[in-house]
């Protein structure tokens, strides 16, 4: 169901970049007009370069894989290994990281950095893949006092507050947003001791732009799946709570909601209303429950 193009040579397929868009390139060890790596490094220059790319050959060498790797592909199959069970993960995969993308192009993102050099950096890195919801602050406490973001991007070190604690500022109060901490510190303590902090991850100044939106697309993943898994559990605790014909409360909802009433406010007077339809039954039993 995905639609391609069959390519002979290095040259064609770059070709064809230029001519059609592409979210994948699956190519041969060996092209007619060269191997996959030449492809690889001239791809490295242009704008395709964070393109994916799976390498396929029959050669299983570990320093083959090492090299291909190295050059930053996506995976390095074997051609015994082509099978479309296989070849569907890796679509699964693009198909997801482009609804993130697109998911991530609605977000606010606040940026927190005593550099504007490094602001500028990662404001640019956003641009460059369609994410335009950016506010960049300089000083932490007008970070804090312009209100809740979906993402946020902080610097460790900062002259009024350190990243620490503009970190366990912002997990005070809320649990739903993204934060991402940068630092030029690598540090392994450094980075555990935030990560125990509430940063959902951390990376190391100077980062690729690559590997930043990688990290940020997988922070992103996860608050889908938390927001996701809270849908879920307001839908479970309703059909756990309401009759599923009616919508009505059930029996113990009603018992609890009355409790709740008594309870809140014992000056109050509380009334409740039983009625009875008189054989309503025969309504029932003459036309179907969904009926009646």
């Amino acid at each position: 169901g995905y639609k391609y193009r069959n390519e002979r040579s290095i040259e064609a397929g770059l070709a064809a970049l230029e001519n059609w868009e592409f979210d994948l390139i699956i190519t041969a060890h060996i092209l007619e007009d060269g191997r996959a790596d030449v492809l690889l490094r001239q791809l490295a220059g242009t704008v395709h370069k964070n393109m994916p790319v799976i390498v396929i050959t029959s050669d299983n060498s570990l320093e083959m894989k090492e090299h291909f790797f190295k050059l930053g592909v996506m995976d390095y199959l074997l051609k015994s290994e082509i099978i479309p069970k296989k070849l569907a993960l890796y679509f699964n995969v693009i198909d997801r990281g482009g609804e993130i993308l697109e998911e991530l192009r609605n977000l606010r993102v606040a940026v927190l950095d005593d550099s504007n050099v490094s602001l500028q950096v990662v404001k640019s890195i956003f641009q460059y893949y369609g994410v335009e919801h950016i506010e960049c602050f300089t000083s932490p406490k007008d970070m804090l006092d312009s209100g809740d973001y979906d993402l946020y991007i902080i610097d460790l070190v900062m002259p009024d507050m350190t990243g620490d604690q503009v970190l366990m500022a912002l997990r005070a109060r809320t649990h739903e947003g993204g934060i991402i901490v940068v630092s030029g510190i690598s540090n392994r303590l450094t980075m555990s001791h935030a990560l125990d902090l509430g940063a959902d991850d951390y990376i190391s100044k100077p980062f690729d732009a690559r590997d930043f939106i990688a990290r940020v697309k997988g922070v992103v993943r996860r608050l889908i799946l938390l927001r996701e898994l809270e849908d879920k559990s307001i839908q479970m605790e309703q059909l756990a709570k309401q009759d599923s014909l009616t919508k009505l409360w059930n029996h113990g909802s009603i018992h609890e909601i009355l409790e709740h009433t008594l309870q809140s406010d014992e000056s109050s007077v509380v009334s409740v209303l039983l009625f009875d339809l008189d054989n309503f039954k025969q309504v029932n039993d003459k036309f179907g429950h969904q009926v009646g």
